[in-house]
């Protein structure tokens, strides 16, 4: 039932059986929801499948939520889905729906394509609900760096797995690229420019960062130990910014990403010293987090971007 990528016969296979290659065969309305972090079906999956639908005049209505993964988590963006899904059924069937009310109060909705398709109360609640619709100065500046600095971490993750093969950086390596994409996502909502546009694998607009992709490759292809702990510093770094930025900010989109993002920093955190630990038998030592912040953030179970803040950013 599965294809090989990597051989003639299997992408045939899969080709043949990718929803892109029967979209003519969709004959009814869809409705996509999609959770921009999802690691199992990315963004671009959903992207791929909506524009093809669109290209067709094939009605689809498009539910994306910056701040989920795979399956919505939040209470208020299940009940924001659940009211769309319900509206949207209602207009493809027939028969009645629930008003809306305060069904997108918290949620962090947002409908790319075919807003049109849904009824305007719900249209008109999820706009109200993405308030505010403009950044301050220190916000955007604070998107734009953390789009950057989530580009760094996965720019060197990729550079380090090609030197030196282990998993903990192709799988991290992924993860840093829903991160990025996030930001992302949060710099074509409020109209800010974004900094990454043109540039290529470990190039910068951000001068400092480029030193410092500079600096951790050339560090990381030292030796193992040498990488392993690059990736460990990247995420102590990752998890001051961060915090900083959090400070800046009570836009309640921007504090859930950028929340998500801490917790996942947390647990690359934990999965680096994990595998220094495996593969050299050295105990990391933080090299920008205090020791508490450090150890209150390795004691925990899972990451939840919660961890002691304390520490010095290069």
């Amino acid at each position: 039932r599965m294809g090989n990528p990597d051989t003639p016969e299997g992408s045939k296979l899969l080709d043949a059986r990718s929803p892109l290659s029967l979209v003519d065969k969709i004959k009814k309305p869809l409705l996509n929801g999609q959770g921009a972090n999802d690691p199992r079906v990315k963004q671009a999956e959903s992207d791929q499948i909506v524009k093809a639908m669109q290209d067709k005049k094939i009605p689809v209505t498009y539910v994306l939520y910056p701040d989920e993964g795979h399956g919505f988590a939040r209470p208020e963006n299940r009940t924001s889905f659940n009211a769309v899904a319900e509206t949207f059924l209602a207009q493809c069937l027939g028969g009645p729906y629930q008003p809306v009310g305060d069904d997108f109060k918290g949620s962090s909705i947002s409908v790319p394509a075919g807003a049109a398709d849904v009824p305007p109360t719900t249209v008109a609640s999820a706009q109200v609900a993405a308030a505010p619709i403009v950044v301050s100065p220190a916000e955007a500046a604070g998107l734009q760096f953390m789009r950057e600095e989530e580009k760094l971490a996965h720019d060197v993750y990729v550079t380090l797995y090609e030197e030196w093969s282990l998993r903990v950086f192709h799988n991290i390596a992924a993860s840093e690229q829903q991160h990025t994409d996030a930001v992302a996502y949060l710099l074509d909502r409020y109209d800010v420019s974004d900094p990454t546009a043109g540039n290529d694998l470990g190039e910068f607009t951000d001068a400092e960062l480029q030193a410092l992709y500079d600096q951790l490759v050339a560090q990381g292809r030292q030796s193992v130990a040498d990488a392993l702990k690059v990736g460990a510093a990247i995420e102590e770094i990752d998890i001051l910014d961060l915090q900083e930025r959090l400070a800046q900010t009570d836009n309640a989109a921007i504090e859930r990403v950028y929340n998500s993002l801490l917790a996942a920093s947390e647990n690359h955190l934990r999965a680096f010293a994990n595998n220094l630990k495996a593969q050299t038998g050295q105990t990391y030592t933080p090299q920008y987090l205090s020791q508490v912040a450090y150890d209150a953030i390795v004691g925990a179970a899972n990451g939840s971007g919660g961890g002691r803040r304390g520490g010095r950013r290069p």
